[in-house]
């Protein structure tokens, strides 16, 4: 038996020994190694000794059998094994592109992804290259990256490589497997870049799970990034200050316009600690973190004697 393999096709040959025994058929059977699919089929004529099998799954072994069937029995070749040719692999799976982590996210895309499936692999993969392009709005896209990432051993392996962008860009990113000097079928991802991280004072968008705001102790209210409860802008009403933590009473403090530094919503600084208002007074005393209380107001009733 002679077989003449491709990537995709295999062509069987054979001879039969002896004189023609009459009407003969032969079943050729192509048995693939797992997951690869087994194909069979039937040449008629005593002298029709060749046939193509097509469509056959590239870099896979097969076992072939030449069966000659007539009226008064049949016969069998041994069997002979084959591997067709590795080919261009196909796309690789789990192909993602996510913001980074941390701090990052604004800044770094995340893209990652596993082997292709075992049956578009089509032969030893040796490597990955990928691409990243940015892209604008007149229609233009330009090359700003690339990277080759060598294959490891476990085919389970997640594939990640993390790429700088520009907040609030379009950008796309393609993976393909190397298989020797072959480029494989490439996988596509467009990726919208989020907007940058807010100053406090600016205006905001919420979004849910997000921080939105530079300063991790502000959050996006009321369309605008604002300190928490227990904070106050050390910047006022000028935009990219920080929160810093409200002032004790009787601690010392600095006057920022607008904002009320002290804890207690009832002190004020007075340009050096923060002190009650005029109708309170500290229930500490001297000592630092007391709270303000209202003043007892006293009231005389003046009673004529009878």
């Amino acid at each position: 038996m002679v077989i003449n393999e491709k990537d995709k096709s295999a062509t069987i040959e054979w001879n039969i020994n002896g004189s023609r025994p009459g009407q003969t058929t032969y079943n050729i059977t192509a048995t693939g190694i797992s997951p690869a699919e087994t194909r069979t089929h039937i040449v008629s004529g005593f002298f029709n000794r060749k046939y193509e099998f097509i469509d056959l799954e590239e870099y896979r072994n097969y076992s072939v059998i030449v069966q000659a069937i007539t009226s008064i029995g049949n016969n069998q070749s041994d069997p002979v094994t084959f591997r067709t040719l590795a080919g261009p692999a196909g796309p690789v799976s789990n192909f993602t592109v996510d913001k980074g982590f941390g701090d990052d996210k604004y800044v770094n895309a995340r893209v990652s992804w596993i082997l292709p499936d075992e049956l578009k692999r089509n032969g030893p993969i040796n490597s990955f290259y990928v691409q990243q392009r940015e892209n604008f709005g007149n229609g233009t896209s330009f090359e700003v990256n690339t990277a080759t990432i060598n294959r490891e051993n476990e085919d389970t392996h997640i594939y990640y490589v993390t790429f700088d962008v520009h907040p609030e860009s379009n950008y796309t990113f393609m993976v393909r497997a190397i298989t020797g000097n072959l480029t494989g079928e490439v996988n596509v991802k467009n990726y919208s870049a989020p907007a940058g991280q807010v100053n406090l004072g600016s205006s905001c968008s919420a979004v849910v799970g997000e921080q939105v705001c530079k300063d991790p102790n502000a959050a996006c209210i009321n369309g605008k990034c604002t300190c928490g409860s227990n904070y106050y802008d050390n910047n006022g009403d000028v935009l990219a200050g920080a929160c810093q933590l409200k002032v004790d009473l009787g601690s010392s403090c600095v006057v920022v316009a607008g904002e009320q530094v002290c804890k207690d919503s009832n002190a004020a600084c007075n340009g050096s600690k923060c002190e009650c208002g005029s109708n309170y007074y500290d229930d500490n005393g001297s000592t630092s973190a007391g709270t303000c209380q209202l003043r007892k107001q006293l009231s005389w009733i003046l009673m004529r004697n009878p």
